[in-house]
């Protein structure tokens, strides 16, 4: 996306928690600068209003964007940084809320309360919102915010010399493709499953992915007696490969709890 996207800009700057993996650099494509954290999340308000007045003091932004989920770190260090920020516009993107529809957890539910009562706070001083879906929009609405400054931009680059039909050999009769966390329903397809192959013992099921939940999905797949019907792949390498994995499918499952686009 910033590949695209540093076209268009004289400069973008992103601040960012620490990542999870090493990166040997922190600047790309000539024009885009990463400043990410060594410090832990708790502190990363803090981090936020440092590098902020520094970018500011330094060459001062046209505009700020906040990708904002619980427990709203971002906004909290926007808040901190409320002096040095006062005549320049603000976006949100609120990609989806978590926990909503549905949550996959504890943690999910606590965190759908935390946007529930916070977000229509947070985003008073929003100039402009951006949502991906009329899900998200609809729920915002129904908070309080002020729909004039919500923009539905969905999440379409796809690159249709990639993704494309073609004539396969259909390999598998249904695949399954995402990060393997509980709220992106794997459980759910492999119950749906375990129910079809009662009339279609032949069935075969592709999951393309890894995760926290593997260990626990390969228990459940043996505890089902479905070792002959599911084929753990693991995770992709690039987009051609997860393009060649769904060409060789008939049917693309994603029985997700909550969703922002998607974009798998």
């Amino acid at each position: 996306t910033i590949e695209e996207f540093h076209k268009y800009w004289e400069r973008i700057d992103i601040i960012s928690t620490k990542p999870s993996v090493s990166l040997p650099v922190s600047n790309y494509f000539g024009n885009v600068f990463l400043h990410y954290s060594s410090l832990p999340k708790l502190l990363q308000p803090l981090f936020i209003r440092k590098q902020l007045g520094k970018i500011i003091r330094k060459k001062g932004p046209d505009l700020i964007v906040v990708q904002e989920y619980p427990p709203f770190y971002n906004s909290l260090g926007l808040f901190l940084s409320s002096f040095f920020i006062k005549k320049i516009p603000v976006s949100y993107e609120i990609l989806h809320i978590v926990g909503y529809p549905k949550a996959g957890g504890l943690k999910e539910k606590f965190y759908y309360f935390l946007s529930y009562i916070f977000l229509p706070f947070i985003l008073k001083r929003a100039d402009s919102i951006r949502v991906m879906n009329v899900s998200v929009r609809d729920f915002l609405i129904k908070r309080g915010v002020d729909k004039n400054k919500i923009r539905l931009i969905p999440a379409v680059y796809i690159d249709l010399d990639v993704f494309r039909p073609e004539s396969r050999e259909k390999k598998f009769d249904i695949v399954f493709l995402s990060r393997l966390v509980k709220n992106k329903g794997i459980f759910i397809a492999i119950d749906a499953l375990k129910v079809l192959v009662g009339k279609f013992p032949n069935l075969k099921m592709l999951v393309v992915g890894d995760g926290p939940e593997m260990e626990k999905l390969k228990l459940k797949i043996k505890s089902l007696k479905l070792e002959n019907n599911i084929i753990l792949y693991g995770g992709a390498k690039d987009s051609k490969e997860i393009a060649n994995r769904l060409t060789q499918s008939k049917i693309f499952v994603m029985p997700s709890y909550k969703e922002g686009g998607p974009r798998t």
